[in-house]
């Protein structure tokens, strides 16, 4: 389903703004995960400390709205190949500063565990044709996105099993 959502994104662009796009988005599955958190969870996952607010927006932000806004935006200028590829390496972006700001211990089968998956994205994107066709601008804003996601997995770091993810993702 992820890897598809890159080649539905692509197509979507052909009709629709990157903005119309991530618009669209939302406005499906805002609704949609709202009545299954609801279903599931019921109305006390959306009891939000105040506190906690600044980080939900920070999350919000960089991990859905901005992050997609953007990624639909570098669509238009790079491949769908680049985009799956290039979105991966926010996993890059996330260990090194686990180690410093979270102080995770980082082994040697933290590094190998990133550069297999890593491997596996790159096997998988290019279906085994590892011919990359980079396109400075597009790519650069699909690594601003990786950023980005980064941002969004390590300041959710701190409210990890507070909240519902479900709640979260609404």
């Amino acid at each position: 389903v992820w890897g598809g959502s890159f080649i539905a994104s692509k197509v979507g662009l052909n009709d629709l703004y990157p903005i119309e796009l991530a618009t669209l988005r939302f406005a499906i599955a805002a609704p949609l995960l709202l009545v299954l958190t609801l279903i599931l969870e019921g109305r006390r996952a959306f009891k939000i400390a105040k506190k906690d607010l600044p980080v939900l927006i920070i999350m919000a932000m960089t991990g859905v709205t901005l992050q997609y806004i953007v990624q639909f935006y570098a669509m238009t200028y790079t491949t769908v190949t680049n985009t799956a590829l290039l979105i991966n390496m926010a996993t890059f972006f996330v260990i090194i500063p686990s180690a410093l700001f979270l102080r995770e211990r980082l082994s040697l089968d933290n590094f190998l565990g990133v550069a297999i998956a890593f491997l596996g994205a790159v096997l998988v994107a290019t279906r085994g044709n590892l011919a990359f066709t980079p396109n400075l601008f597009g790519d650069g804003l699909v690594l601003i996105c990786a950023v980005m996601w980064a941002v969004y997995l390590l300041i959710g770091n701190k409210l990890a099993g507070k909240y519902s993810v479900l709640a979260q993702l609404n």
